[in-house]
């Protein structure tokens, strides 16, 4: 429950109305400031039930990488912003590529006049496409933070996995721990726990269509627990076999949250891409002996509800 009236947003300040008295300490808590970024903005050391507080976002001195490759945005706000990330695209750029879906963020927030340098809130991995959750204003980052660590963001991925997955398998909680030989991932009792849910859209013998959950989040959790039961996820070059070069056949198409300033419950969602029925098609109908009376993937997601 807020317990501040958030009366104005924009880009350089934000009014809020207290409910009770209260210290900056309380607004600290409130907002999951760091001691650092505290010090950072006007905060009153004490103030009243019902007085109006005015907070200050400084500008921050940073470059804007300019790109003319284009972002597809499905929500944005005073603070959120949602990105789908295509396949074999970095979400932050690690020093090896020129490209990375935050830059291409940020050159869409800078053409439109945003002052601030947006910051993704969680990673995809390079060829996994799908929903990117970035924080516009710094000031807001460790709310979303929270979010993300007190598990209160729910996301739900579509895969395609090899084989005919067992439609009784509803939950992998197998720990997930490094592997010190290479930079996989595998499942290790010493390891961080993990748990995935698993719903069974439809299974043939050569290809399954999953819809997943993640309740914990930890790295490559889909693709190291689907390799573990014996279902790698299809063009999977680590845990599976790469087959062709349309990329790793997951995609973060769902993703729940509770807006953190307005308590509303917010739902992004995104369609099944191309590529999946065409791996589909490939793979499932061209061995099929007998021609499926469903051709589509979107009715078949449908009708497994």
């Amino acid at each position: 429950m807020n317990h501040f009236l958030f009366t104005y947003l924009d880009a350089y300040q934000m009014q809020l109305i207290p409910q009770q008295d209260g210290t900056n300490q309380d607004l600290i808590q409130f907002f999951h400031l760091s001691k650092r970024k505290a010090t950072q903005y006007n905060l009153p050391n004490q103030y009243k039930a019902k007085q109006l507080i005015t907070i200050v976002f400084p500008l921050e001195n940073h470059m804007f990488l300019s790109t003319k490759d284009s972002v597809s945005i499905v929500y944005e706000d005073e603070i959120l912003l949602v990105a789908n990330k295509p396949p074999f695209l970095l979400v932050h750029d690690d020093g090896n590529h020129t490209d990375s879906l935050q830059d291409r963020v940020n050159a869409y927030l800078y053409n439109c006049g945003w002052p601030h340098k947006a910051q993704a809130c969680h990673r995809i991995d390079f060829e996994t496409s799908g929903l990117v959750l970035f924080c516009k204003n710094p000031f807001f980052q460790g709310m979303l933070d929270h979010l993300f660590m007190s598990s209160n963001i729910q996301k739900q991925y579509r895969c395609l996995v090899k084989g005919s997955f067992p439609s009784h398998i509803k939950k992998a909680d197998f720990s997930i721990g490094r592997n010190r030989h290479t930079n996989a991932m595998i499942v290790n009792p010493h390891g961080k726990e993990a748990h995935t849910l698993f719903h069974v859209v439809q299974a043939t013998q050569t290809l399954s269509f999953l819809h997943v959950t993640l309740l914990t989040g930890r790295k490559h959790q889909i693709r190291v627990h689907c390799a573990y039961l014996s279902h790698p996820i299809l063009n999977d070059p680590i845990y599976g076999q790469k087959e062709d070069d349309q990329g790793l056949m997951l995609q973060n198409y769902q993703m729940k949250c509770v807006h953190p300033l307005t308590q509303e419950h917010l739902m992004f969602s995104l369609p099944i891409e191309s590529r999946f029925e065409q791996a589909w098609y490939k793979r499932v109908h061209t061995h099929a002996t007998k021609q499926p009376n469903i051709l589509d993937l979107n009715k078949l997601e449908k009708e497994s509800f």
